[in-house]
Formats: C-alpha cells, structure tokens, sequence
C-alpha cells in the first residue's frame, strides 16, 4: 500500500512539474541564442567568451557573460562593440518563443544581463593606458569603462547605460 501511495504522489508531482523547465534546460537554451547572437560578430571580431552563467532556478532572472574581444578600443568603439553585442543578445532571447515564458519581462530589456568586455591582445596582453581594458555596467545601469595604469584599472569614464544606447543608435541614423 505504502508502494502505491509513494507512486501516486510521484506521478501527482511529476504532473505538475510537467509544463515546466528545469534550469539546466533552460540555461542550456539562453546560451544557444547567446551563441547565435555573438556568432553576427564573429566576422567583424575576434572574441572569446571566458566567463558566462546566470540564475535559472525557475526564470531567466540573471544571465552573465563575459567576452574577451581581441582589439585595441577607445571609449567611442568600446561602446560601440558593447551596445551592439548587448541590443543582439536581448533580441536574439525575444525572439525565442521557448524561452519567453521564463522571461521576468517581456520584451526582456538589459537589466537581467551582466556583460563584461575585455579589450586584449590574442596573446592576452592588456592593452596600454591610451586604450579601454574592460567595459561592464554596474547594478545601478551605468556603463563603466576601464584602463589599466600602474597595473592597476582605472575607471575613465561613466555613463548611463540608456545614455550609450541612446548615442550609438544616434550614430547609426546619422550614417543612413
């Protein structure tokens, strides 16, 4: 009888678990698109991603990634790279309609994901003071980039992240 009711309570459980995606499957799906995403690049770039992860429990709560793109930038094309590669990943997990239920927002916007860029050499060098070393934003939505001095960073220059959306999508009216 105990067999039974132990076996009840399982299909019971797996009935309602049923409709749902475990987070393994579900960030095993979000690195796909981030994949097809930075795959758009990869003729204008070479990147690596050495860092990526996330909270997946029950949703698309966080999504972390971090890229190594072998290039020396100012702060003008470090922005550049970092909005482009940022506004494809976003759409990228839009327009997947498996992934869109577990979203905590639809249309999902920047805020769950933590992109970082590191500017180097293929030798993984750090680039010289004149130019940016690492980009990434901060909980509060600003965009932060880096160089390195006396072997140490140093924050050059801050924005609002909306404020480089807004700037590099301006650039792009401007060249049509």
């Amino acid at each position: 009888m105990r067999k039974i009711i132990l076996l009840m309570l399982s299909l019971i459980m797996s009935s309602f678990m049923g409709p749902f995606m475990n987070g393994d499957r579900l960030q095993t799906l979000v690195f796909k698109d981030v994949d097809r995403a930075l795959e758009k690049f990869s003729n204008r770039y070479e990147m690596v991603v050495y860092g990526a992860g996330g909270a997946f429990c029950e949703d698309v709560e966080k999504i972390m990634l971090s890229v190594s793109v072998y290039k020396s930038v100012g702060v003008e094309e470090a922005r550049r790279i970092y909005v482009e590669i940022l506004d494809v990943i976003i759409n990228q997990i839009n327009q997947n309609s498996k992934i869109r239920p577990y979203l905590r927002d639809y249309p999902m916007d920047d805020k769950p994901i933590e992109l970082s860029l590191r500017f180097e050499d293929k030798k993984q060098q750090r680039p010289s003071k004149e130019y940016i070393a690492y980009v990434f934003t901060i909980p509060s939505g600003k965009i932060i980039y880096n160089i390195f001095e006396n072997n140490k960073l140093e924050t050059i220059h801050e924005e609002p992240l909306k404020e480089a959306f807004q700037i590099v999508h301006q650039e792009k009216i401007r060249k049509l």
